[in-house]
């Protein structure tokens, strides 16, 4: 892969400068209700504004219909939290595809990029016009690398300059150095380790697959080890499994054993007859499953066994919840290993909405860990899928012009 060029190495000065960003930020009553991807886009934002360039913000937010202007889905909030933020005003542009006046040292955002009919079909002639707007098009919304769309594809081809944010970059290096794997030289030294869970293996194919030829110790849980459990040979009652997937469990089982390499799952579970806040549970070893119950957490064993392979880890991706960590009777398991993770000197990057929601549940923070802002696009780059956004970067640094 080309080395991508980063936004430290543009001059900025008195430049037109589009910054993609991901502000696609949950909202409540129409406040920001989270405004972790805001914040993470603040390092870039003071960098070019303190460069005195005049710059120019795009981002979406939800899922409104392309070219309908729904009030629902504005970035008027967005930007006005920003404004806060920066304590420096954010003027909202809605008519900006014919020009924008913005001095150098100022900011405007561009109002949701998806109310533009040709966002989500890639239009070249929306991907031009953004790229006319500027000299510099910075590249900063990792988390929609994996989507093809007009301001995260083709604006990168038709830009002047083209070239990636801090945020991004430290994206790309931060999960890279995750699955570095270096440890073949130490077969008794477990160095690189994934924990994936979260409730099906269909969700996963590529990332399981991936992680079986980039990590020494694979630890499996939530819905996803009943395949594997299912594949053992063992009942697994009422569980939520996939039947078509059991084959592809069996056989990364056997591959990661030829390759001397440790796939973990349960060995004893937690069960229940109902998935509630009230309900009855027992920890049982995985061959003493009824037929009228269902695995809805790692048991006690398991969870001590996953801590111990976590502390002897040196660096730890996470992905996926334990358990139906949602609901107080099955959250012992994810909560044990967030535990595990806290008190480990690993490095530990995690991503993925239900892993970010389980780090602010059980309060996993530590100033070493690296929490990606992508979901969709963390797992394709963990799965080694391309991600449109990064190979047209790529490609424009090997065609800058």
């Amino acid at each position: 892969m080309t080395a991508l060029l980063t936004m430290d190495q543009v001059a900025l000065a008195n430049k037109r400068v589009m910054m993609r960003v991901d502000m696609n930020v949950p909202m409540h009553n129409g406040a920001v209700s989270d405004d972790q991807r805001i914040r993470a886009c603040l390092p870039d934002i003071k960098t070019a504004l303190d460069a005195n360039a005049a710059l120019i913000l795009i981002t979406h937010l939800g899922r409104p219909k392309a070219n309908e202007t729904d009030t629902t889905y504005s970035l008027q909030p967005i930007a006005a939290h920003l404004s806060e933020l920066l304590n420096k005003e954010v003027p909202l542009i809605s008519d900006y595809l014919n020009g924008i006046a913005v001095k150098a040292g100022e900011l405007v955002m561009c109002e949701n990029i998806r109310f533009q009919a040709g966002e989500l079909k890639d239009d070249d002639m929306l991907a031009t016009q953004l790229a006319n707007l500027c000299d510099v098009y910075v590249m900063n919304a990792f988390g929609c690398a994996h989507r093809a769309h007009a301001s995260t594809h083709k604006a990168i081809a038709h830009a002047e300059t083209a070239c990636v944010g801090t945020l991004f970059a430290q994206e790309i290096n931060e999960i890279s150095s995750a699955l570095a794997n270096n440890s073949r030289d130490y077969p008794d030294y477990i160095q690189h380790a994934a924990v994936v869970g979260g409730s099906k293996v269909s969700g996963k194919l590529e990332l399981l697959s991936s992680l079986s030829e980039q990590v020494d110790v694979l630890i499996i849980g939530g819905g996803i080890a009943n395949t594997f459990i299912a594949g053992m040979g063992y009942d697994i009652g009422r569980s939520l499994y996939e039947k078509e997937l059991v084959s592809f469990a069996v056989e990364l089982q056997d591959k990661m054993k030829r390759q001397n390499k440790q796939l973990l799952l349960p060995s004893d579970v937690i069960c229940a007859k109902e998935l509630s806040e009230h309900s009855d549970t027992v920890c049982k070893t995985i061959d003493k499953i009824q037929a009228d119950e269902m695995i809805l957490d790692i048991g006690t064993a398991t969870q001590t066994a996953y801590s111990n392979a976590i502390t002897d880890a040196d660096c730890i991706l996470w992905n996926g919840p334990l358990g139906a960590f949602e609901y107080t009777p099955f959250a012992t398991g994810t909560r044990t290993i967030t535990q595990a993770m806290k008190q480990s000197a690993a490095h530990i990057v995690a991503g993925g909405g239900d892993t970010i929601a389980a780090i602010k549940k059980f309060e996993l923070q530590r100033d070493d860990m690296y929490v990606s802002t992508g979901g969709g696009a963390f797992l394709q780059f963990v799965s080694n899928q391309e991600l449109p956004a990064l190979t047209m970067l790529n490609h424009k640094a090997e065609n800058p012009n």
